[in-house]
């Protein structure tokens, strides 16, 4: 018939409170209710939680083991599952232990709240969401903050100045997803995944390869034509 959340508690050493939470954020199967008071979990939820542990212990937050489990159930090992989860959203070693509140946001990049709350309108700052719905700020966040949202500030320019990043950017970001969707057709789970693992790894190198080198070749093409006008504008003083 199943278990009931009692036997789970004592096998799996999980408290009850937390059995029903991961229950109500979709990380174990919903119990079968036989009546108001008694319900019965599946079996397998020792080894899911187990596993949640396991990745927890890897510093994988709820929102991620959900994914992660998710791609399990499609057919997919664990190891790849993480890999995935690891590539497209996971911290660098280390960064997982860095997230800061709000508060501490504002300490260290030296924004005031109201600087804030602009870069948020625009929509410029995306940090992490905990579990709790609260705003989470990695490394990456702050280095923004302090190099490029506080100098924008200083400069007297508006946060909307930039928001052709964020333009172009869906741009990029939504033909990549059409680019893998029309490469992925007709795979299996597995040859998905690889896939998957390949195209985001090429992504993520294609975007700063690219950028940065149109950024260069501009500028180039800028101090040229700034040398082209002094060649003539010397010519012309000599007549």
């Amino acid at each position: 018939m199943g278990m009931k959340v009692g036997q789970i508690v004592q096998q799996s050493g999980v408290p009850a409170s937390t059995i029903r939470y991961y229950v109500k954020e979709g990380l174990l199967h919903v119990p079968v209710k036989v009546n108001k008071k008694m319900s019965y979990y599946d079996e397998s939820c020792i080894e899911r939680l187990k596993t949640i542990q396991k990745l927890q212990e890897k510093r994988f937050p709820l929102s991620s083991i959900k994914n992660i489990l998710d791609r399990v159930a499609q057919g997919i090992s664990l190891e790849e599952a993480e890999s995935l989860e690891d590539l497209v959203f996971g911290l660098p070693i280390g960064e997982a232990d860095q997230l800061l509140d709000r508060e501490a946001y504002l300490g260290i990049t030296g924004l005031t709240r109201e600087e804030l709350e602009e870069v948020e309108r625009v929509g410029l700052l995306m940090p992490l969401i905990s579990e709790k719905g609260q705003a989470r700020y990695d490394p990456e966040d702050v280095m923004m903050g302090k190099n490029v949202f506080k100098m924008i500030f200083q400069l007297n320019l508006s946060p909307r100045e930039i928001e052709f990043y964020l333009t172009l950017g869906r741009q990029i970001t939504k033909r990549e997803h059409a680019l893998r969707k029309k490469i992925i057709r007709n795979t299996t789970v597995t040859e998905n995944v690889k896939i998957t693992l390949d195209l985001t790894s090429a992504a993520n190198m294609s975007r700063g390869y690219f950028l940065r080198r149109l950024f260069q070749r501009q500028a180039q093409e800028i101090i040229n034509k700034g040398q082209e006008r002094k060649v003539i504008k010397g010519k012309k003083d000599h007549v």
